[in-house]
């Protein structure tokens, strides 16, 4: 076994997946749902990283947007520095991968270019949630919006059994 692979989408109703790769299969092993407010899923997450150790954590980049309001991106930036929080604390190894990257890498088009952030989500989330139902029918009725933090999850299971 390689080892395994984490991917985070930071936002208030994100997710982390924890993918175990070998050089013949990726599998997704487990996913957090980051449920908005409660610490749950912050001790969940350390415990995962704390159990499994792995060897490569992809987050993705966050930043403020036109048009969000203070609360919007105070929630944003507080979930954002949580999880960055809990890796550190693990001493789990990380890299920032923006959106755009991680979307083509998975063959999705370019949301960036719909105006409006709310459509552009709803877009992102469907198309993710079309790939992962596709290969794990398990999730097709999960509650939380999951989808892009298993998404990330599959990018960087695919980069650590690259390297």
């Amino acid at each position: 076994m390689l080892g395994y692979a984490v991917g985070i989408d930071p936002g208030a109703k994100g997710a982390a997946s924890l993918w175990a790769v070998t050089e013949r299969e990726l599998r997704l092993a487990h996913v957090i749902a980051f449920e908005e407010p409660g610490v749950a899923w912050r001790a969940e997450l350390l415990a995962t990283f704390n159990k499994f150790c792995p060897a490569l954590t992809l987050i993705e980049k966050v930043h403020s947007m036109r048009g969000q309001g203070v609360k919007s991106v105070y929630s944003f930036g507080y979930q954002h520095g949580s999880a960055e929080t809990i890796i550190e604390l693990a001493g789990v190894h990380r890299e920032i991968i923006k959106p755009t990257d991680w979307q083509k890498k998975v063959g999705l088009p370019a949301y960036w270019q719909i105006e409006s952030r709310y459509k552009r989500r709803k877009e992102r989330n469907a198309a993710c949630r079309k790939l992962i139902v596709d290969a794990y029918p398990q999730y097709a009725d999960t509650e939380y919006d999951i989808w892009a933090g298993v998404v990330i999850g599959y990018v960087a299971a695919h980069e650590l059994r690259s390297r």
